[in-house]
């Protein structure tokens, strides 16, 4: 052990929904990464319960206890963690530990009843980070958590020139275009195109 940030994630599975830590995931109407660029604190991102915040240059270890085969929730679960390679320190079907030479991935089984896939990451690298299933219809069911990652650090990132110059875009100046927006045609594109997405 010894990680500087410990995360137990205890997935269950009731009345068609998978629950982390009691809390199904729900898709917030403005993406993470849009409430954070808009100034939002990492205690108020949404959706609640969903969200946990990681401060930079912390090594984190997350154990992912396996469902319980009985609960008919399918599995076991291949686990999907976007912006980062993780070390598998613990291995589905092992109860040993292996913090000397662990295999890097950025997915990983869950494994059986028993099992405690443990996984571990350092935050270098600023911004909401996506852990999911990666059976699709389980992802829709709730099951996923988001690692808000160095919040000021993302906040305050030139999305060009990844330089900490740059001005907070709130979605009416994305929309508008003003403001000295220093963001590419394209990303002002997305504000407009999610809101008629969601329209």
């Amino acid at each position: 052990g010894g990680a500087d940030i410990n995360i137990n994630l205890d997935v269950t599975f009731n009345a068609g929904s998978f629950l982390i830590n009691d809390v199904a995931f729900e898709p917030p109407t403005v993406p993470v990464l849009l409430q954070i660029l808009n100034g939002v604190q990492a205690s108020d991102l949404v959706p609640a319960g969903s969200i946990y915040s990681l401060d930079p240059d912390k090594s984190v270890e997350i154990s992912l206890p396996a469902l319980n085969s009985g609960t008919r929730a399918g599995g076991p679960h291949p686990i999907h963690l976007h912006g980062h390679a993780f070390h598998v320190v613990r291995s589905a079907g092992s109860t040993a530990y292996n913090y000397d030479d662990p295999v890097i991935r950025d997915v990983v089984s869950m494994g059986n009843t028993g099992d405690n896939v443990t996984i571990r990451f350092f935050t270098d690298n600023p911004g909401p980070w996506f852990l999911h299933c990666h059976i699709d219809w389980h992802l829709e069911e709730g099951f996923a958590v988001v690692f808000a990652e160095d919040v000021p650090g993302v906040s305050n990132q030139d999305v060009v020139t990844g330089t900490s110059k740059r001005t907070s875009i709130s979605t009416c100046e994305c929309e508008t275009h003003g403001n000295g927006c220093s963001c590419p045609e394209e990303w002002r594109d997305l504000c407009p195109a999610y809101n008629n997405f969601i329209g």
